[in-house]
Parts: structure tokens; sequence; C-alpha cells
């Protein structure tokens, strides 16, 4: 009740103090420690009101105030430290502003956590009344529900311990190497896929194939439906570690043209494999790959999944942009960016589904999502994934760590990747292929460090039980 909400403030009574400065950093500290921020709730707010800035010469950027204090936080070390807690413990922060002079102390604050919009600000004046106000926070509030319930309703259904029991039987059925050769579409048969598992334990995502043109597809016009116009959706790509604790938005970007072929090249236990056409223009056309969903159940499930798909492509992407940009990092990696879309299929249901560009050549996995890691005898060994994955768990403190990791080798200075698996602390994130710290320390157990692990001075895991490998790697390994 907004009329309810606005009588509480007016009955608060400020008292004390002489100089201008707010003890800003205890109201935050409180903040993080007293109050009990529940980590399963997916929602959390802090509604952060003040005047006036924090104590401190840092926080106050050129702007001069009376302070008793001046010399507090000098380097704001003792305020990032808080406000990264918040964030981490998944707390949205929203500052009510009542003046400018807070502006430059939330541009302080948002830099120390490396982030543009770390702290949000809602404009406190005579011509956003509390109505307006009260209409911000409950579409806020609504938005972060619905994002975390659409995250969520992708996760097992399965108690955790059960789904656990059921992964380690079907990875106890299956090799798990899985390398793909170049194969056309013409020429797939049911012995040269290498899926049949529910999930992403084992095999190839999608073996890549000889490059169809829209010149081929003239005399097969049959397998190709019409042109169609389909909605294309974005996920909110991190843009800073801090965002990786964040549930991202997903926002519409517009429709788009397509055309898809009726014919699948592969097929997994979770999804299948189509080529499609973007038509850039009328003449000007891309080919491209259709993911989309086997078990059909209804809009709202393949509408979650979509949006967990692309959520670990863009947190993977980001990961393995931050990893290549290290000096000590000579071969480069990159996921495919993939694009949402909604679009009719031939039984004129809605469906949701992701496409991405086509990869060519040797498709390779180099792990899976539990106890498959390539080993450094084994073809095609890569220490530069094998450092991926353990480099993703330490900068990230533990909290997540991309697996799963396939895709091709196009020269031998890159690797693109596709479809990850991402293991991460808060279960409720990144679907049923992520089983949590249990996944993690299984990758451990079989990851042997090596010379870039040493270069980026990983720490071995207390999981870890091979020795290192380091002396003596071939330099194709890398």
């Amino acid at each position: 009740d907004p009329k309810v909400f606005e009588s509480q403030i007016e009955s608060l009574i400020a008292s004390g103090g002489g100089d201008e400065a707010e003890d800003v950093f205890s109201g935050l500290k409180r903040t993080s420690e007293e109050l009990k921020w529940n980590v399963q709730i997916p929602s959390k707010f802090c509604f952060f009101i003040a005047d006036a800035p924090s104590h401190g010469t840092f926080f106050a950027g050129s702007t001069s105030f009376n302070d008793d204090y001046p010399d507090f936080d000098s380097d704001g070390t003792k305020t990032k430290a808080v406000l990264t807690k918040l964030c981490r413990d998944g707390v949205k922060i929203i500052s009510l502003r009542v003046n400018s002079r807070i502006d430059e102390m939330i541009k302080t604050y948002n830099e120390l956590l490396g982030v543009n919009d770390g702290i949000a600000t809602w404009e406190l004046s005579d011509s956003n009344d509390m109505k307006s106000f009260y209409d911000y926070i409950s579409k806020t509030t609504i938005d972060s529900i619905t994002a975390s319930v659409e995250m969520a309703s992708s996760a097992p259904k399965l108690s955790r311990a059960k789904a656990h029991k059921e992964i380690r039987s079907m990875i106890s059925r299956a090799s798990g190497t899985g390398k793909s050769k170049t194969i056309s579409s013409e020429k797939k048969t049911k012995a040269e896929t290498k899926w049949g598992v529910k999930g992403k334990f084992t095999g190839s995502f999608a073996p890549t194939f000889s490059a169809i043109t829209e010149e081929d597809t003239l005399s097969k016009s049959e397998r190709f439906e019409a042109i169609q116009n389909v909605e294309t959706y974005e996920i909110e790509k991190p843009g800073a570690l801090l965002d990786l604790h964040k549930v991202p938005r997903m926002k519409d970007a517009g429709s788009d043209k397509y055309r898809f072929d009726l014919e699948e090249i592969n097929k997994g236990g979770c999804r299948s494999i189509s080529l499609c056409f973007h038509y850039e223009t009328k003449e000007e056309t891309s080919q491209r790959i259709l993911k989309k969903y086997i078990d059909y159940t209804s809009t709202v499930d393949e509408l979650s999944c979509m949006r967990c798909d692309l959520q670990c492509q863009a947190v993977a992407g980001y990961l393995a942009k931050s990893f290549s940009s290290l000096p000590v990092i000579s071969k480069k990696i990159e996921y495919l960016d993939a694009t949402g879309i909604r679009f009719v299929d031939k039984e004129d249901r809605i469906r949701y589904g992701c496409v991405e560009n086509v990869l060519e050549g040797d498709y390779l996995k180099w792990s899976n999502n539990f106890s498959y890691v390539r080993g450094s005898t084994d073809e095609d060994f890569s220490a530069t994934l094998q450092a991926f994955s353990h480099w993703t768990h330490s900068v990230t403190n533990g909290y997540l760590m991309i697996i799963d990791v396939q895709g091709v080798k196009n020269s031998e200075n890159r690797f693109t990747l596709t479809d990850p698996a991402i293991h991460c602390t808060d279960e409720a994130r990144f679907g049923d292929s992520n089983i949590g710290s249990e996944g993690m320390e299984e990758f451990f157990k079989h990851h042997e460090c090596n010379q870039i692990c040493k270069a980026l001075k990983l720490k071995k895991h207390a999981a870890s039980n091979l020795p290192s490998v380091i002396a003596g790697t071939p330099a194709v390994h890398s």
C-alpha cells in the first residue's frame, strides 16, 4: 500500500550529527551482516536513500563537503567488500536519488563494483510521486521474479540425490570421448550419432557437415518450409565478474526472416539440429543451425529452456573472452553467439529454439559435465581448454565452472566452441546439466594441471588426484 509506505517514511526523524557527510558505510555494513539474505530467494532488494555522501573524501569526488572523517576508507577497500558481499548474496541495490549531492558517491560505488549499473538509481522528485515509485518497484520485482522462475523451471524435477544417481548411471554406459568427423547431412546414419543420453552427459552435440548452399536446396524444395517471420531474443551479457551472480534479463530483439529445413542433421536426448537460412535481405542469405527441443511439452517449458541455453552461451562467452585476454594464453577461445527464436513448426505449434552459425571442421569434445576429461595421453588433448575450466572455477571463487567443452579447433591459435554446460553452487541456475559442487569435484578428479595452470598460478583442487602435467608436454598439446 503506497499510503502506508509513505506514512512510515514520514514518521522517521533524523537527529544527531554535525557535519554534512553521513555514516553510509555503517548502514550498508549492517544491511549486509545483520539482515538474513536467503540465497535461495531469487529476488532481493536494498533501497538506499541518502541526501549526502559518505564520510571520506574518496567518495566525494570533486565536490567538497563538511566532513569530520575525511580520511575514512581512503581507497574504498572496506566499502568495496561490503558492496561485493551484497551483490554476491544476490541483493539488487537501488539508490533513491534525492539530490545531486550523492551522484559522485554512487559513481564511485559502481566503479568499486566494476560495473556501470551495479547500483541502479531512481529519481525522487515532485514529478515522480510515490505512486510512480511504487509502480517502479513492482515492475522491478516482477521482472526479477519472472526471470528467476523461468530459469528455475528448467531445473531437474527429480530430487538432487536421485538425479546424481541417474547421471552416474548414464555416464557408466557412455564412452564420452566424442570425436566426430565432418559429414554431409545427406550421409548421416544412426551409427554416426553419438548421443542417446538425456542431457549433456556424453557424445558430441552437433557433428559438422559439408556446407549446403541455397542453390543445393532448390532441387529439394520439399525439404524446406516457406520463409516465415520469427521473433528473436537476446540475453543480457555479463560485463563484469559480479554480473555472473545475477539472473540476466532476456529481451526482444525484433523480427527476422528464416527458412527451415524439415530434415534433422542430428538428434540427441534433449535437442535436434537442422539447417536454416537467415534472410538478411531478399537476395542475401546466410546458413545457420537451428537447435530445437525434442520433447515438446509446452511453450512455457521451451521458453525456459531457450533462456537457459542463451545464458549458458553468454556466460561461457564472457569468460572465454576474459581468459583469452590473459598474457600467458597463446591459443584463444571463443564461443559462438546464439540467438533465441520463436517460430511455428510444421504442426502449427509455437516453438522456441536457438540459432547460431555453422561450425565446419572436425568436431571435438574435450570434456563432458561429469567424469570425462580428455587426458594428456589422449589424441587431441588441449592444455589450454583444461586450464580454461580450472580457471573459470578459480576466477569466480568456486561459484561456477564451464565444462562440457566442445567445438572445433579452426587454427593453431583459436578454438571456436559451442553448447557449454555450467556447474554452479546455485543449482537452480543453468539447467539440468548443472550438478553443482559435485560436478566440479568430478572434473578435478580427472583434471591434470598443466603448464598453463602453473603460469596462471591456479591452485590444485583438493579433489584432484592426478599428477600435474608440466614438464615434457608437447607444444602441440597446448
